[in-house]
């Protein structure tokens, strides 16, 4: 079962609010099939909702990322081809909110 999961607030914009989320698309939980990112919540929603991928590359916004480091840039690539890859099982996740 995929799911998106919100693991923590980091800003609150007028417009969005930017998370971090952890999201998995298999039967379960393995290192093989979840990733994490950072992304615009709001952009998020509707591009899952109007099928929309130009709206899931805004959420995806690498300047988004806390640091300036490279390994962190690399992994919000990484994780938006993931999801990009998985679109289709993604759009029917469950969402999870703790």
């Amino acid at each position: 079962m995929a799911w998106i999961k919100i693991v923590r607030i980091l800003n609150e914009f007028s417009e969005d609010v930017e998370v971090e989320i952890k999201f998995c698309w298999g039967k379960r939980a393995t290192k093989y099939n979840t990733d994490e990112a950072i992304v615009f919540l709001k952009k998020l929603k509707e591009a899952l909702e109007n099928n929309d991928l130009s709206k899931l590359a805004s959420a995806f916004n690498v300047t988004a990322s806390p640091t300036e480091d490279y390994f962190d840039i690399l992994s919000q690539y990484v994780a938006l081809l993931n999801f990009l890859w998985n679109w289709n099982t993604l759009r029917k996740a469950k969402w999870v909110i703790k």
